[in-house]
């Protein structure tokens, strides 16, 4: 798994800084959003830190209701990220259900 984008989510915010610091042994901490979620790039494999989940695709849903909304935002935001680009020639406005001025 390494290269890889993770999405880490911290179960006690109290303990974040523990755990975000035993990620940086095994991870290239790309983004945090403290106290609750950071991205990281694993460099090799990811570590066993208790109280600690981590995601490469969707964060089920009885995770993402146990964070405040900002995190979450975070993680919708982190989620369109990882969503390939549309290719060209996609659909036009009109197709998308926007309407002209």
């Amino acid at each position: 798994m390494t290269g890889m984008d993770v999405l880490v989510v911290v179960e006690d915010p109290a303990g974040y800084r523990a755990a975000i610091e035993a990620w940086r042994r095994t991870a290239s901490v790309v983004e945090e959003f403290a106290p609750w979620v950071a991205v990281c790039r694993l460099d090799g494999a990811a570590p066993d830190v208790p109280g600690v989940r981590w995601y490469t695709g969707a964060v089920p849903q009885d995770v993402l209701l146990r964070l405040e909304p900002p995190a979450r935002v975070f993680i919708a935001a982190w989620r369109d990220r990882q969503r390939p680009d549309a290719p060209p020639g996609g659909p036009t406005w009109a197709e998308r259900g926007y309407v002209e001025p």
